[in-house]
C-alpha cells in the first residue's frame, strides 16, 4: 500500500514543495512535511501504528532527493531572523558546494540559495522556507486535527512558537491551491 500512495503522489505533484520548481519524475522523492522521526515518536507515545502516520497522504509531498536531504529533520523557522548572510556556506549539500566553488570563488552559494528560496542553519537545526508556507501550515494544522495529540510535538516541528499562526494568515497562492487540489483528486482530502 505504501508504494502505491507514494507513486500516486510522485505522479500527481510535479512541483517541489520547497522550491516550486518542476521536477522530472525520476528526480521526485517523497517529503514528509512533519518528519518521520516525530511521527514515529508520536505513534510510540500514543499507541498508533507508525505506518499509519508515515503513510498519511496529507503529510506527503514531492521534493528532490537533494532537497530532502538538505531539509533533514530541521525545525521550520521564519527567514526574518537571522539574515541569510549569517547562515554558513558549509550548511549546503556537499555536491552543490563543490560545484559552486569550482564555478566561482565569490560566494556564489548565496545567490543559488536565494534563487532556490531555501536556507538552513545546520548548527541550530533550523530550516528556513520562503515560499509555500501557507500549504505547509495547512498540512501541519490538518495533521494536528487528524491526530489530536500531535500538537504536543509543536516545538519539535517549529523553531518559533507562533510560526504556524503566522503562516496560516498568508494568502493562498494559485500554485498552492493547485498542489492541494491534485491531492484532493487522488485521496479525497477536502479541508481547505
Amino acid at each position: 500500500m505504501r508504494s502505491i500512495i507514494k507513486t500516486k503522489i510522485r505522479w500527481s505533484l510535479p512541483l517541489d514543495i520547497y522550491t516550486a520548481e518542476k521536477l522530472p519524475f525520476a528526480h521526485r522523492s517523497i517529503e514528509h512535511v512533519i518528519p518521520q522521526s516525530i511521527l514515529k515518536k508520536y505513534a510510540y507515545d500514543y499507541s498508533y501504528r507508525p505506518s499509519t502516520l508515515i503513510q498519511d497522504p496529507l503529510n506527503l509531498f514531492t521534493t528532490s532527493p537533494m532537497m530532502n536531504s538538505f531539509r533533514s529533520n530541521y525545525k521550520y523557522a521564519s527567514l526574518l531572523s537571522p539574515s541569510p548572510i549569517d547562515i554558513d556556506k558549509a550548511s549546503f549539500p556537499s555536491s552543490l558546494k563543490k560545484e559552486e566553488e569550482e564555478e566561482d570563488e565569490n560566494y556564489k552559494n548565496y545567490s543559488l540559495r536565494k534563487k532556490m528560496s531555501i536556507y538552513r542553519d545546520s548548527r541550530n537545526g533550523i530550516f528556513y522556507v520562503t515560499m509555500n508556507q501557507r500549504i505547509l501550515a495547512h498540512t501541519i494544522l490538518n495533521m494536528y486535527r487528524k491526530y489530536r495529540r500531535l500538537e504536543e510535538y509543536h516545538s519539535d516541528i517549529f523553531h518559533q512558537e507562533n510560526l504556524l499562526e503566522l503562516w496560516l494568515k498568508i494568502p493562498w497562492t494559485v500554485r498552492e491551491k493547485n498542489m492541494l487540489q491534485s491531492k484532493w483528486l487522488l485521496f479525497g482530502e477536502t479541508s481547505f
